[in-house]
């Protein structure tokens, strides 16, 4: 009886190899077999996907992700949209650089879920950007998308070209709806949405998030501009209060607070903030008190809860409470080292979440936050507090683990 691979190679000469014996120290010539295919998993994590490395699934962090200490995700099972319906052919036709269109729509149906912690429907607001004719949001989503396929990818450039290709178009017609378009429902959900995913290409737009020289701290103030992008959404949101309660945005409406209320609603009491932190903070008697309590109200909130995907919206709630005048990043550009100790601490705090796009900015601003105010603890001059000084380097140092004494 002929096997399927005596049938492909009937008629065909016999493959023979010569292979050494070191025993005998002999040559033996033995007929050639080819080796037996075996079928690929495909469900193994993005990481190891990307590296081309065999992955042993384990959830939810595989043996090699968990021996590497890196952050480990799975692609969710999602429907494969149909690409003639989701999307239109004039974005078929303009095709970004590195990537196809149909590929980061794809994309998209995997990272949405991830953002909104499943709490929004990824196909409703496709088919809202398609309908309502905001492209400027599908071409955010698309540039999102390029992220993320970046931050898994060993090779980056054509993520990246296609990401800051896809985030232009974005921009550019984000910008003209907003100066140009008469605000309506449907224009105030897209402009908000469109915000917050800008946000989140900017935020995780980190070149070199292992050297600390990087960060604006030493590197210079054009570094921070991804703050202030990230305050635009906050008045954003005060401009179009009026669209809130029939937005399709409700998911990330309600999950900005928790339930009693502690950071928007009635429940605002500043005693939460520890009296050693406004001693460094001064906000008993300095004049930049109004500026720099409730950042510190928001942090001495966050700082006690357990970090989980639920809690993800509450972490990043820092950014609702910088003043939308600028006041407290202009202290960051002249270095105050009161600010500079609230963002890192907010950092250090991001740092405690499992989550692709703030993972590496949050550690690399943390790390130099922590370098660069140690530096200016060893230039403090004798009539500084330096007891309260160190007390708060401690904290910085520790902000990046949830002590559960706190919960």
């Amino acid at each position: 009886m002929k096997t399927k691979e005596d049938a492909s190679t009937a008629g065909a000469p016999a493959m023979h190899i010569l292979s050494f014996r070191p025993q005998k120290g002999t040559l033996q010539e033995r007929r050639y077999r080819r080796q037996t295919a075996h079928q690929k998993s495909r469900n193994g994590c993005l990481r190891c996907k990307a590296r081309r490395v065999k992955c042993d699934e384990a959830k939810p962090r595989c043996a090699r992700c968990l021996k590497t200490k890196t952050h480990c995700e799975y692609s969710p099972a999602v429907e494969k949209p149909s690409i003639d319906q989701s999307i239109p052919l004039i974005l078929l036709q303009n095709h970004s650089p590195g990537i196809e269109t149909h590929v980061l729509i794809r994309q998209f149906h995997i990272v949405f879920p991830q953002l909104t912690r499943g709490t929004a429907n990824t196909s409703s607001v496709l088919a809202f950007a398609l309908q309502d004719h905001h492209t400027f949001l599908l071409r955010a989503a698309l540039a999102v998308s390029a992220s993320h396929l970046r931050y898994h990818s060993m090779s980056k450039n054509k993520y990246r070209a296609s990401e800051n290709w896809q985030q232009m178009q974005a921009i550019t017609g984000f910008n003209t709806a907003l100066t140009t378009a008469k605000l309506n429902q449907s224009l105030a959900d897209a402009l908000v949405l469109t915000s917050v995913l800008i946000n989140v290409l900017t935020f995780s737009c980190v070149e070199d998030y292992n050297n600390i020289r990087s960060s604006w701290l030493f590197a210079g103030n054009a570094q921070l501009s991804w703050f202030s992008v990230n305050l635009g959404l906050k008045a954003l949101i005060q401009r179009t209060t009026e669209y809130q309660q029939h937005s399709i945005l409700e998911w990330m409406y309600t999950s900005s607070d928790d339930e009693s209320c502690t950071f928007y609603g009635t429940n605002e009491h500043l005693d939460i903030i520890p009296d050693h932190w406004k001693e460094f903070l001064g906000l008993e008697y300095s004049s930049r008190s109004a500026i720099l309590s409730e950042p510190a109200r928001f942090l001495a909130a966050i700082r006690t809860i357990e970090p989980t995907p639920e809690s993800h919206p509450l972490y990043l709630n820092f950014m609702g409470s910088i003043d939308t005048n600028f006041q407290f990043r202009n202290l960051l550009l002249r270095r105050d080292s009161r600010a500079v100790w609230l963002l890192g601490y907010w950092m250090g705090l991001l740092c405690r979440l499992d989550c692709w796009w703030t993972e590496g900015r949050a550690r690399l601003e943390w790390q130099a936050t922590c370098v660069w105010m140690q530096l200016q603890l060893t230039s403090l001059d004798q009539s500084c507090d330096r007891p309260l000084c160190s007390r708060m380097m401690d904290e910085l140092h520790a902000a990046n683990v949830w002590d559960i004494g706190l919960g």
